[in-house]
């Protein structure tokens, strides 16, 4: 495997627009189908499912405290098992492809949820999905999307070295690759912490 240094390695992922268009088209996808999952619901599943995320949002009962600790626990449970599948994934080259599945995952948790909130509270709901899911996801998003970038990067970069006869292992030369992740783990636990401390306090003021 190539070495590369921790900038040259940035830069050429960067440089890669067809990274950069792969990670968009996944997490949209993802985001879309969401979308089309959610206002797919009738009846009784539709109902049960939105019972459960007013649980989970607090809006069944605006007086009940949020247990921050709780929702920080489930929230870098949740993304840091995202994040750590993004990284292995990127140091194989068959399993690389999980890295887009991770984030399509992502994107889909977000359709469905703000599809739901709004089918069913119209403006509230507009307001309820913008206070409970974009905060944090300006800093989630970043850090799975760079995660995504570098492990697609990586994994192809090896298979386009061996294609021409090169044949190493992906964990020889992996240090810039692993560094990456270093930003991208402190932007999802900063997310994290806004999503249980900030959110919360934001969909109080709605409901």
């Amino acid at each position: 495997m190539k070495r590369f240094k921790a900038k040259q390695f940035i830069a050429a992922m960067f440089g890669s627009s067809a990274g950069i268009i792969a990670v968009l088209f996944f997490l949209m996808l993802g985001i879309s189908a969401g979308t089309f999952s959610a206002l797919q619901l009738a009846g009784e599943e539709k109902e049960q499912i939105l019972s459960l995320l007013s649980q989970y949002l607090l809006l069944s009962d605006p007086t009940a405290e949020p247990v921050f600790e709780s929702v920080l626990r489930s929230s870098l449970m949740n993304h840091l098992v995202l994040l750590l599948v993004i990284l292995l994934s990127g140091l194989s080259v068959v399993a690389f492809p999980a890295a887009m599945i991770a984030l399509t995952y992502k994107g889909l948790a977000i359709g469905f949820s703000a599809a739901l909130l709004i089918d069913n509270m119209d403006l509230k709901g507009l307001a309820v999905a913008m206070a409970s899911i974009l905060p944090q996801n300006l800093l989630i998003l970043p850090g799975l999307m760079l995660g995504a970038m570098a492990a697609l990067f990586y994994a192809l970069e090896a298979i386009r070295l061996r294609s021409q006869g090169i044949r190493k292992n992906l964990a020889s030369g992996a240090g810039p690759y692993l560094l990456v992740f270093l930003p991208a783990a402190l932007l999802v636990i900063a997310g994290s912490f806004i999503e249980s401390a900030l959110c919360p306090v934001l969909i109080r003021l709605i409901v």
